[in-house]
Parts: structure tokens; C-alpha cells; sequence
């Protein structure tokens, strides 16, 4: 395609804009660019086979390209590479992925030395489990290794199959060429053997033990020494392994057939992580085999009676309690290396900047994808409370979508009874989600979207849902006037709690769980151990928005109409211990159309038909700042989690990202409708923006 210069901006395959080279070797480049079709960022991998190949060959290396696009197009799994297309430019095969920044797990050993034991646990695991997957649809890797494993905050994932072939199929590798990376192959794959998935688990072995160690189990001055070594002697063993040296033993074991497989090796890894993978037969050592010592620590490995292996952890050692995320992908290019090897260079696709001032990694906000699918208008947008997947749901009906927020694909559809899905809330430990619609409550399994339970409550239609922090309590808010408190695990009422009239559009746990607000214009608060109502905060009128409650459960905020006209909304701010007004109203010249607590609270931001956001103090009720720059009305507001940022949906087609602390803008993201509500996931790393075109749109913000 050319110099760099003088390609930016084509079109290639049709629909791919080239937007910057973002990666080279001697085998081929990777572009970032723009899918015109579905309007979101991806990566272009532009095979460049050697120049000193014969045509012949250079066509051999292109049909071995097309062939790993669809090896690696067969796979679906969160922390393997995603193929989107193949396409052609000038006689060339072009392989079209997803696009993800992030650091290599190879950069972040060279920059931060070797790695706690407990972290190459986490990361270990998320390999094999992506191992698992690819070898259980005949896949395998056959370059493994730390410059293929890219890490995006807490997410983990192996990159670059450009070698990958399906396992008994004839190789397409040039005669005399050896695949791989010496320092990280198997023996048998540089003794010219064909690489089975026994070969990608040795590279797992050697890619954590790097990690580990700070340095690749063989090194040497020259190719032919690491390769000499690697051919004759086994690895030293690992001086920093901790309880990892007996599952790195048995991963770096020369004889293929005793070593784990990608399943033992997640089974073995999970238990030192303190999670619970996918069920697989346990991996026992080999007897007679070599259990490695550790020296320096307390941790000791011991080979019991039938094999088993025993690892044994210092008393006051934590272990890990949460798996790894796994999603996105990282991309890395082949080069050709010296005497017919062909060796895969350092290099994936990576950010590190940091936002002046704060320590956070800088915004570089990309479309995931556009989620559509619904038939109306989406009147709700929730994050799960691990931001791995997102539900939407429209006001016209049809089933709750979920969506992967690493990958944008639909996983699971929930087909509530009754019509329109009015609530929605997951719970605090993931496992279930609630749906609230009609007079009906339906819990579901959200991993295999299966109905747990229903409860159906006469004529009192369901506004809204919620679970307590702990999880013990499910609460429901409903048209009649009432709240109920229920078994999260069956769904059924223990307690019904009412007060004075008014819709219940909205219920809110304190941070305890020991209050549960709950109301319209008009909000309640009630003891959630006696049901006794404990204040009452508001007025009467309509309500334009639903009440809220603030993080530390001192405060109400209501959005309601005020005067002789009905249309002016203005927000206004109660004591919640007391139901007293403590300000307001608060507002802007003109409507005020949404509102939020800081989540550190002291302050408490709103937007109106001013086209500006307002935030103000909650002590004093006057303005801080105003956040200026929309063109049209502000009708949505969210803070990020930390609280940092701000982000601010507008009826001028953008949504805006600002410091939250300066009011400065940090970026605009352009190509929304009007009518925009917008939502942080939990680690404030995605945004979701529920358009006006029956559709959401996913940003990854950094």
C-alpha cells in the first residue's frame, strides 16, 4: 500500500479508512482505521511476505495468512483476537480486527522487572483459559510468548495467531523455515516436530516464568546458543516462583505427554488465584518427576502419594479472590529472521500516556460498537457491577439485550412477560438479574439467561428495582404507592412498605442498606430492618426525573414542576434523616433536565435548557462552576465512578467529557442524536450512550 505518508486516508477493501501505521515488521504492517460501514475503530493487518521469496512462496505465505483469519475467525472467546473480515488490496490479503490499546505483557516486565507471583496467576490464568478455547476448536498458537500477551487495565489476552494453523492440517510453513520464538518454543517444535497444543502449554510455562523471573527460561549471546540450550538442558529453576515453581515444573516438562493441559493448567492456576474456573481433571505430576525448589521462600511443593502435588503457602500469604477480565485483543507483526527463521518482534498496540495531574491514563475514547437490535426507543442503559456486560432495554417493549462490553456482540436476550421491561439491576455478585414490567418481577441466571424465578402482584405495575449492597435484600417499587422488600434468591415479598400517596418511580439503598428510599415528586424513607417509614422528603407535582438519592444517604435530590407552570422543572435538595428542604431550587435560567450526585458527594451537578451544566455545593446550594460548550440542551449528566469526570449528553448531537474538578473539556464525542442518556460502567473505562435511533452506542475511554 505504500509509504505510511502517502496511504492515510485510503479506502481498502471497500470500507476501511486508513487512519495511521500503528506497527511494522518484515513480514507485514498493521493500520489503525475506521470502518465506514459500521462507523468503529479496527485494525488492518497488511501481510508483507519477505521480498527474497519466490512468487511462488510469497503466494504459499499469502494463502497461510487468509488460511489463520479464518482459523482465528472460528474462535469466540473474550481473550482471543477477533477477525471481523478478509479482504484484498492490490493483489494483497488485508485481515481486519479488533482494535485494542494496551500494553504488552512483555513492555510491562521490561519496565517494571519481574512480577509479583500472584499477578502471573491472574495473567496465567486468562491464557489458559483462552488456550482452552482455541485448543478445543483444533487451533494452536505456536508463538506464545510475553510480546503476544497484551494487558488493557485489568484484562488480559493473547495476541497475534499470524502463525496459527489448524492442528493436522498440512502446514503451509516455507520448506526449511522453523515457526516460533526460541526462547519461548517447545524443544520438539525447534526439532522441526509439528507443533501440538502440548507446544502452546511449554510457551505458557516460559511466558510465566519471564514474568516471574524477569527473564525468558534460555537466554543466551546468539540465536544458535538459546537454541543449543533450549535443545539440551532443562531451564534453571525459578528463584521467585513462589507457589507457582510445581505448575511451572510440570508446563516446562521436555516430554509433551506429561505436561498439563490447557485445562489443568487453568484448574491448577485458579486454585492459586482463589477462583473457580471451568471444571477440567485434576493434573497430577508425572512420577519420578522433578518438583523445583524454591529458594528464599517458605513455599514448598510436595509430591504425595499418586502423584498429586501439594503446594503449601506461608501462613498471612493473600491469595487472589477475583478471576481475571478477559477481553479485547492486541495486535503484532511477523518479521522474517536470519538462517530460515522466522521469528514475531514486540510491538502491539499500546497507550501509557497519563492524564496531566491525576495519574490516570489519558482518554483515547473509540467506538466499541453500535448496539441495535431493539425496536423502540431505549429507555435504560445498566452495567453489570463487573462492566463486563451491558443491558438495554426499550420503553416499546422486546426483550433486555445483553452485551460483551469488551467486543460489543450480543450474548443473551431476556424475553420479560407482560411488554415493556420499566427496571432493571444486577445483582451485587453478578450471578442474577432483576427485571421489572406490567405487574410483573422475573429473576434471571445472566450467565445462561434462564428465568429463575417469577412474581406477579395483582394490579400494582412495577417502576422500579433494586438489590441492597449485601445482596440480601431485592426491593420493588411500584404505581400503587407501595414499596416491597423480597428474597433476592425467590423474588417473593417479605415485607410491603407504604406512606403517603404517590408513585414509587424509583427505589435507592444507602450505602448500608440499612434505608431504602423510594418515591416520585414525592420520596420516602424507610427502615429496611423494621419497615418503619423514617421521613418523607419532596412535594407534590409531577416529576420529570426520578429522585435520587446521594452516595453517603444524607440527601434527596427531586426534579419536579414547580408554580403555575408545568413545564418549568426545577431540582431541588432534602435532608433525608429529616425530610426538610436544605436549598433550592437549583437550577439554570431556563428548564432543568437531569441531575447527579458527586459520588464523593459535598457536590451535585445539573443540566438544563441553558445548554450548560451547573455544579453546586451541597452545604451552601450555590454554583461552583459551570461547565459551558453544548450548543443545544443538556439532558443528561453522569460523574465517572472516581468522580474525575463528567460526562454530558446534548440535544446538539455530541456527548462531552469534562474535568470534573476544573471544568476543563477533555474530549467530544460527535455522531449522537438528541435525546442521549449517558452511563459509566463500574471501572469508568466504558460509556454507554442510549440514542434516539432504537440503538446504544459503546465507547472504551481509554
Amino acid at each position: 500500500m505504500g509509504s505510511a505518508g502517502n496511504v492515510v486516508g485510503t479506502v481498502v477493501g471497500g470500507r476501511y479508512r486508513l487512519a495511521e501505521q500503528v506497527g511494522t515488521g518484515g513480514m507485514g504492517r498493521v493500520w489503525r482505521a475506521r470502518d465506514e460501514v459500521l462507523g468503529r475503530e479496527v485494525a488492518v493487518k497488511e501481510l508483507l511476505p519477505p521480498r527474497e521469496l519466490s512468487a511462488e512462496k510469497r503466494d504459499e505465505m499469502n494463502r497461510r495468512a487468509v488460511r489463520e483469519a479464518r482459523a482465528a475467525g472460528r474462535l469466540s472467546h473474550p481473550g482471543i483476537i477477533t477477525v471481523h473480515d478478509v479482504a484484498e488490496h492490490d493483489g494483497s490479503p488485508l485481515i481486519v480486527m479488533e482494535f485494542v490499546r494496551g500494553r504488552s505483557l512483555d513492555e510491562v516486565i521490561r519496565e517494571e522487572g519481574r512480577l509479583p507471583p500472584d499477578r502471573v496467576a491472574r495473567i496465567g490464568l486468562a491464557m489458559a483459559e483462552a488456550l482452552r478455547e482455541a485448543h478445543a476448536a483444533g487451533i494452536v498458537h505456536r508463538d506464545l510468548k510475553p510480546a503476544n500477551v497484551l494487558l488493557d487495565h485489568d484484562r488480559v489476552v493473547i495476541t497475534d495467531f499470524g502463525i496459527a494453523s489448524l492442528a493436522g492440517d498440512p502446514t503451509l510453513t516455507p520448506s526449511g523455515a522453523l515457526l516460533g520464538t526460541p526462547a519461548y518454543m517447545a524443544p520438539e517444535q525447534a526439532d522441526r516436530e509439528i507443533a501440538s497444543p502440548a507446544a502452546d502449554l511449554w510457551s505458557l510455562g516460559a511466558t510465566l516464568y519471564a514474568a516471574v523471573e524477569g527473564r525468558a527460561p534460555y537466554t543466551g549471546p546468539s540465536l544458535v546458543a538459546v537454541l543449543s540450550a533450549l535443545l539440551t538442558r532443562r531451564p534453571d529453576p525459578p528463584r521467585y516462583a513462589g507457589a507457582l515453581a510445581p505448575l511451572l515444573a510440570g508446563l516446562l516438562d521436555r516430554d509433551p505427554a506429561r505436561r498439563p493441559t490447557a485445562a489443568q493448567a487453568a484448574t491448577a492456576l485458579a486454585a492459586l488465584a482463589g477462583v473457580s474456573p471451568l471444571p477440567a481433571p485434576a493434573w497430577t505430576a508425572p512420577p519420578g518427576d522433578t518438583v523445583w525448589a524454591v529458594p528464599g521462600t517458605n513455599a514448598a511443593a510436595t509430591v504425595l502419594p499418586g502423584n498429586a502435588v501439594r503446594t503449601t503457602v506461608p501462613p498471612g500469604r493473600r491469595r487472589l479472590r477475583r478471576p481475571a477480565v478477559l477481553a479485547g485483543l492486541g495486535i503484532a507483526l511477523a518479521v522474517a529472521g536470519a538462517a530460515g527463521l522466522v521469528l514475531i518482534p514486540d510491538g502491539p498496540v499500546a497507550g501509557g500516556r497519563k492524564e496531566a495531574g491525576t495519574g490516570r491514563p489519558a482518554l483515547r475514547p473509540h467506538i466499541v460498537a453500535d448496539l441495535s437490535g431493539h425496536t423502540g426507543h431505549l429507555n435504560s442503559t445498566r452495567f453489570s457491577r463487573d462492566g463486563r456486560t451491558l443491558a438495554t432495554t426499550s420503553q416499546e417493549g422486546g426483550p433486555v439485550r445483553l452485551w460483551d462490553t469488551a467486543t460489543g456482540r450480543a450474548t443473551t436476550t431476556l424475553d420479560h412477560p407482560g411488554g415493556a421491561v420499566t427496571a432493571l439491576a444486577f445483582s451485587p455478585d453478578d450471578k442474577a438479574v432483576v427485571t421489572g414490567g406490567g405487574n410483573t418481577v422475573r429473576l434471571w441466571d445472566r450467565a445462561t439467561g434462564r428465568a429463575i424465578a417469577t412474581r406477579t402482584d395483582g394490579t400494582a405495575e412495577v417502576g422500579s428495582v433494586a438489590f441492597s449492597p449485601d445482596g440480601g435484600i431485592l426491593a420493588t417499587g411500584h404505581t400503587n404507592g407501595t414499596a416491597r422488600l423480597r428474597d433476592p434468591r425467590t423474588g417473593a415479598a417479605t415485607a410491603t412498605l407504604t406512606g403517603p400517596a404517590g408513585e414509587v418511580d424509583a427505589v435507592m439503598f444507602n450505602r448500608d442498606g440499612s434505608v431504602l428510599a423510594g418515591g416520585s415528586a414525592r420520596v420516602r424513607l424507610w427502615s429496611t430492618r423494621t419497615g418503619r417509614l423514617i421521613a418523607t422528603a419532596g412535594r407534590g407535582g409531577e416529576a420529570m426525573r426520578v429522585p435520587l438519592l446521594s452516595p453517603d444517604g444524607r440527601f434527596v435530590a427531586t426534579l419536579i414542576a414547580l408554580g403555575a407552570d408545568a413545564d418549568m422543572y426545577t431540582a431541588l435538595l432534602w435532608d433525608a434523616a429529616t425530610g426538610r428542604q436544605v436549598t433550592g431550587p437549583v437550577g439554570h435560567s431556563r428548564e432543568t433536565l437531569a441531575m447527579a450526585f458527586h459520588p464523593a458527594g459535598g457536590t451535585f451537578v445539573t443540566g438544563g435548557k441553558d445548554d450548560v451544566a451547573r455544579l453546586w455545593d451541597l452545604r451552601t446550594g450555590r454554583p461552583v462552576r459551570a461547565f459551558t460548550g453544548h450548543t443545544n440542551d443538556v439532558g443528561s449528566v453522569a460523574f465517572s465512578p472516581d468522580g474525575g469526570i463528567l460526562a454530558t449528553g446534548s440535544e446538539d448531537g455530541t456527548v462531552r467529557l469534562w474535568d470534573a474538578a476544573t471544568g476543563r473539556s477533555l474530549a467530544t464525542l460527535p455522531g449522537h442524536s438528541p435525546h442521549t442518556e449517558v452511563t459509566f460502567s463500574p471501572d469508568g473505562g466504558y460509556l454507554a450512550v442510549a440514542l434516539n435511533e432504537q440503538k446504544a452506542r459503546l465507547w472504551r475511554l481509554r
